[in-house]
C-alpha cells in the first residue's frame, strides 16, 4: 500500500497510458527516487516537480504507437450502408411509413422548440436584467386581493429619494394606442408611451439617432421607431428635427430615432413622449396619489436582497395615500413578468410558463409515440429478415455487428426524416406564425444544427435499439429451421 506522501497517482497513470511498456518501469523507478530525494521540500513543490518530469517524458521516442483504424472497419461500414440502402429499396412501404412518421414528429418538435425558445427569450435581452424590477401593488378589495402594475406617478420619485437600495427609476404611462401621427400629407397610426428620461439607460432598446443624455432637452421632443420614421419621412436619417403632429392637436419635433422594438420584447411601442412634460401640462392627473396610470420600473443596487427590500416597502404607499386604496407594494423581477405574470390573492401563481411546460411535454410525448411506432413496425416485420440474420450468423457475424447494422439503418431513417421535417417546417412556418402571433424564423446556426443532428441521431438510436437487440439475439439454427415463436414478453412489449 502506498504511503500518504506517495507521488501523484494521476501522473503515474498518465505515464503508463502513453509511454511504451519497456520504458515504463525504468522511468517510474527513476521518478520515484527523484521524488524521495526531495523529501525536505514542501509536498506541493514535490508533486509539481513530479508532474513536470512526467510531462517531460511524453515525447515521440517514448510514446506508444497509436492504433490505426483497421481497413476492414471502413469496408464493413461501407458494406452496412450498402445493405441499408438496399433494404430501403427492397421494402419501400416500411421505409415510407417510418420516414413519414418520424418526419411528422420531428417537424412538430422543431415547431414547438422554436415557439418555446421564443417564449423563454422574451425580455431577456436587457443589459440590466439581473437587477431590473417591476413595481406591483396588491389592492385589497372586499371581494379579495387584486394585483396591478398601475401606480401613482408620485410613487417613483418618492421611493428613489427614501430608499437607498434603488439605483434608477423609470415611469411609463401607456394609454396612447392607435394614436394618429402626421407629417405633411402622410398620416400613420401608432402606439406610444410617456416615459421619463432614464428610459434608454434602464432598458436596452437601441437608439440609432439622437443623444441619449439629452433626449428630452426639448420639452416638445418626440422619439420614433425606425419603421415609423421610414413611413413618415424619406428615410430615418432625415427625421431628426422634423415636425410631427400628434392627433392634429400638438406638434412635436423629432429628437431621436430608435431601432424597432425586438420581437422578443413584451413592451410594444412606436413612439415615445416625455412623461415629465406631459404630467406637468394637460395630464397633470398623473401626479396625483389617486391616479393609477403609471407603471414603475426600478433598478436595484447590486447585492440587494429582494425579499428584505419588499418587506421594507410594505405599506409605503399607504402611508402616503390618504384614501387608503393601495396595499402592500412589492417588486418583482422584470424578466419574469411575461412568463409568470398571473397572481391570485396577491401571490404569483404562474402564467404563460404553464404553456411552455405543457407544450414541452407534448413534444416529448410526440417523439415517444413516433419511436414506439418505429419499434413496433420493425419488430412486426422482423420475419422478413430472419434468413439474412441466420446466414450472417453462420458466416461468423457477431451479435454486436448485427445490432450495429440495424441501429445504422434506424439512424439513416431518422436523418432522412430530419431533412423532410425541415422542409415541412419551412412550408408551414408562415401559417404557424399566424396562429401563434409570432415572427419565428428557422435559422440553422451551429448550435441549432448540432441540436437537430443530436435529436435525429438520438431518435434513431432510441427507436432502433429494441429492434436491433430483438433481431440480433436469434440463434441461427432456429432461424434456418423456422422454429421461431414470439415469447409472451415480446408480445407484451409490442402491445405496451
Amino acid at each position: 500500500m502506498k504511503s500518504r506522501d506517495s507521488p501523484p497517482r494521476a501522473a503515474e497513470r498518465l505515464l503508463v497510458l502513453f509511454v511504451k511498456g519497456p520504458l515504463q518501469e525504468e522511468i517510474l523507478g527513476d521518478l520515484q527516487e527523484y521524488y524521495d530525494d526531495l523529501s525536505q521540500e514542501p509536498r506541493s513543490k514535490r508533486k509539481l516537480f513530479y508532474w513536470f518530469h512526467v510531462l517531460h517524458f511524453l515525447r515521440p521516442f517514448a510514446l506508444k504507437k497509436l492504433q490505426t483504424i483497421h481497413p476492414n472497419t471502413t469496408t464493413m461500414l461501407r458494406h452496412s450502408l450498402l445493405i441499408s440502402l438496399r433494404n430501403f429499396k427492397r421494402y419501400p412501404a416500411s421505409f415510407l411509413i417510418n420516414t413519414v412518421g418520424l418526419s411528422s414528429a420531428l417537424a412538430c418538435v422543431v415547431l414547438i422548440y422554436l415557439w418555446v425558445d421564443d417564449e423563454l427569450s422574451v425580455d431577456k435581452f436587457h443589459e440590466h436584467g439581473d437587477h431590473l424590477y417591476h413595481v406591483m401593488v396588491n389592492m385589497d378589495f372586499p371581494r379579495g386581493m387584486q394585483t396591478t402594475p398601475n401606480t401613482s406617478g408620485l410613487l417613483g420619485p418618492l421611493m428613489e429619494e427614501e430608499l437607498p437600495e434603488i439605483d434608477q427609476v423609470v415611469r411609463v404611462a401607456k394609454y396612447m394606442e392607435g394614436a394618429m401621427l402626421s407629417h405633411g400629407e402622410k398620416i400613420v397610426k401608432a402606439d406610444g408611451h410617456f416615459v421619463t428620461g432614464d428610459f434608454f439607460k434602464v432598458f436596452s432598446f437601441k437608439l440609432i439617432h439622437g443623444d441619449k443624455d439629452n433626449l428630452w432637452s426639448n420639452p416638445d421632443g418626440l422619439l420614433i421607431s425606425k419603421s415609423l420614421a421610414n413611413k413618415l419621412f424619406p428615410s430615418e436619417r432625415v427625421a431628426l428635427g422634423q415636425i410631427v403632429s400628434y392627433q392634429n392637436e400638438k406638434n412635436y419635433a423629432v429628437s431621436g430615432v430608435f431601432e424597432d422594438v425586438p420581437n422578443h420584447s413584451s413592451e410594444r411601442f412606436d413612439f415615445l413622449l416625455s412623461y415629465e412634460q406631459t404630467a406637468s401640462g394637460e395630464n397633470d392627473e398623473l401626479l396625483d396619489w389617486g391616479s393609477q396610470s403609471t407603471e414603475l420600473y426600478i433598478t436595484l443596487q447590486p447585492g440587494t436582497d429582494i425579499d428584505a427590500f419588499n418587506e421594507k416597502i410594505k405599506g409605503f404607499i399607504g402611508e402616503q395615500n390618504e384614501r387608503g386604496a393601495y396595499r402592500l407594494p412589492f417588486a418583482t423581477k422584470y424578466e419574469d413578468k411575461y412568463l409568470q405574470g398571473t397572481y391570485e390573492n396577491g401571490e404569483q401563481v404562474g402564467g404563460r410558463i404553464e404553456y411552455v411546460r405543457f407544450f414541452s411535454l407534448i413534444a416529448v410525448f410526440i417523439m415517444g409515440i413516433a419511436c414506439i411506432n418505429f419499434m413496433n413496425l420493425a419488430t412486426a416485420r422482423a420475419s422478413r429478415r430472419f434468413k439474412e440474420i441466420g446466414i450472417k450468423k453462420v458466416a461468423g457475424a457477431k451479435r454486436s455487428t448485427l445490432a450495429s447494422q440495424y441501429l445504422l439503418e434506424a439512424v439513416l431513417v431518422a436523418l432522412v426524416s430530419l431533412a423532410l421535417a425541415l422542409i415541412i417546417v419551412l412550408l408551414v412556418l408562415p401559417i404557424f406564425n399566424q396562429i401563434t402571433g409570432k415572427q419565428l424564423h428557422l435559422r440553422l446556426s451551429l448550435e441549432f444544427a448540432s441540436l437537430l443532428l443530436g435529436l435525429a441521431v438520438g431518435t434513431g438510436i432510441l427507436s432502433g435499439s429494441y429492434p436491433a437487440l430483438y433481431l440480433s439475439r436469434f440463434k441461427p439454427i432456429a432461424i434456418l429451421k423456422g422454429r421461431l415463436n414470439a415469447s409472451t414478453g415480446e408480445l407484451w412489449t409490442r402491445r405496451g
